[in-house]
């Protein structure tokens, strides 16, 4: 009988070491029972804690702390619930970060990498100590899950003590690899829980003859109609007609890296974002009017008629237009700066927008982001140079 036990220690031994080499979820190695029923007394406590509590930071607090709970057994239904809970509570400030963090711990618990960590990045701000560190070391594992090496030296640099034997075990924990052709698709599980893949059913229509009105601002530039995208439906009570347009802003679409070059590829990319800005966000339709892939197709986003959602308070007579993919990690293709510049130039002469009122997310925004990254930031300083020039010739001044 001895024997025999010690056989069946063994075969359990290496069954779980199996498991952590083969980069499987495995939670902490704490004993079988406890840890489930702690996990959801506390959870439990924390919840009704909230219930009972008037101010509004200190019960969104206590929804984390039972999102944190929860999540420590894998109840990621829980976990999303109480997240809900604590972001219609209070949501700003260390709050927010700790909302952030907590969320893209979620998505990496059930192997979303890419969406985990854009959400790890916008909580690692208010991250202090223990909990920023951990926090460097999920962004770690996000990089390598997604084969981006370069992330993955940058956010090693950052942890302080990488031997540490928290950051060790967090480092452990391999989540699989996903295709290269996937990196961007920081949306990936949103849009896949309910929206089937965009497959084109029909080729390009052929260009039309005859311009279009003046208030679709397609001049001289041919753009891939909204319908090729098949957008989510929007929600009318949100739009705002857009009124008197004056300026253009810049944006890049940030996140991972995209590197789409198929119009399938870049289809799906967009109705993710459409579906972030819609779900994550809260506005009605997707932030920006046009979007310009690798390519340098430019796409339209959101109706031009229609106000953006893109630059905070400076969205009223505000084009926003977005380059795909995060240009504080990529360069633009030759064609997308052509493009670009072309499109500029095209929208500047058509509503008669002076080289001033050409901005980029950062500068309209008083330097509160870093979009669209410095190569697009030097890079609309040439277009404005070009929209001057054109407006000499044009006006003789």
């Amino acid at each position: 009988m001895g024997r025999r036990t010690q056989s069946v220690r063994v075969g359990l031994a290496l069954v779980v070491g199996a498991v952590v080499a083969a980069g499987c979820r495995v939670p902490p190695a704490v004993g079988p029972a406890d840890l489930p029923r702690d996990g959801m007394a506390l959870a439990t406590s924390a919840e009704n804690d909230a219930r009972r509590t008037r101010d509004p930071k200190r019960r969104a607090e206590l929804w984390l702390d039972a999102g944190e709970a929860w999540l420590e057994v894998d109840r990621h239904d829980d976990v999303e619930r109480v997240l809900r809970l604590a972001r219609k509570a209070h949501s700003s400030g260390s709050t927010a970060a700790r909302h952030n963090r907590l969320r893209g711990r979620l998505h990496l618990g059930r192997g979303e990498v890419a969406l985990a960590e854009r959400y790890l990045l916008k909580g690692l701000d208010g991250a202090e100590g223990e909990e920023r560190e951990r926090t460097i070391a999920r962004l770690v594992v996000c990089a390598r899950a997604q084969g981006d090496a370069e992330s993955e030296a940058r956010y090693r640099r950052l942890l302080r003590d990488p031997g540490d034997p928290q950051i060790a075990l967090i480092l452990a924990r391999e989540v699989e690899r996903v295709p290269i052709a996937a990196r961007s698709s920081y949306l990936e599980s949103l849009y896949r829980e309910s929206t089937p893949v965009f497959e084109p059913a029909v080729p390009p229509p052929a260009p039309r003859a005859t311009p279009e009105p003046r208030r679709a601002a397609f001049v001289a530039v041919e753009a891939v109609p909204r319908s090729r995208w098949q957008p989510r439906p929007v929600s009318p009570s949100k739009l705002v007609a857009m009124k008197n347009i004056r300026r253009i802003t810049v944006h890049h679409t940030a996140g991972p890296s995209f590197w789409g070059h198929d119009e399938r590829s870049v289809a799906n990319e967009i109705r993710r974002i459409q579906r972030y800005h819609q779900k994550e966000q809260g506005w009605a339709d997707i932030g920006y009017h046009f979007l310009i892939d690798r390519t340098g197709r430019i796409w339209q986003g959101r109706d031009l008629r229609l106000q953006g959602a893109h630059a905070r308070d400076h969205n009223d007579g505000n084009i926003g237009i977005a380059l795909l993919g995060n240009y504080t990690r990529q360069d633009m293709t030759a064609a997308q700066r052509e493009s670009l510049r072309k499109f500029i130039l095209a929208l500047s002469a058509h509503y008669e927008i002076p080289a001033q009122q050409v901005f980029t997310h950062g500068e309209i925004c008083n330097g509160e982001t870093a979009c669209p990254g410095q190569s697009i930031a030097r890079f609309v300083q040439e277009v404005r140079s070009d929209v001057r020039d054109a407006r000499a010739l044009a006006y003789g001044k």
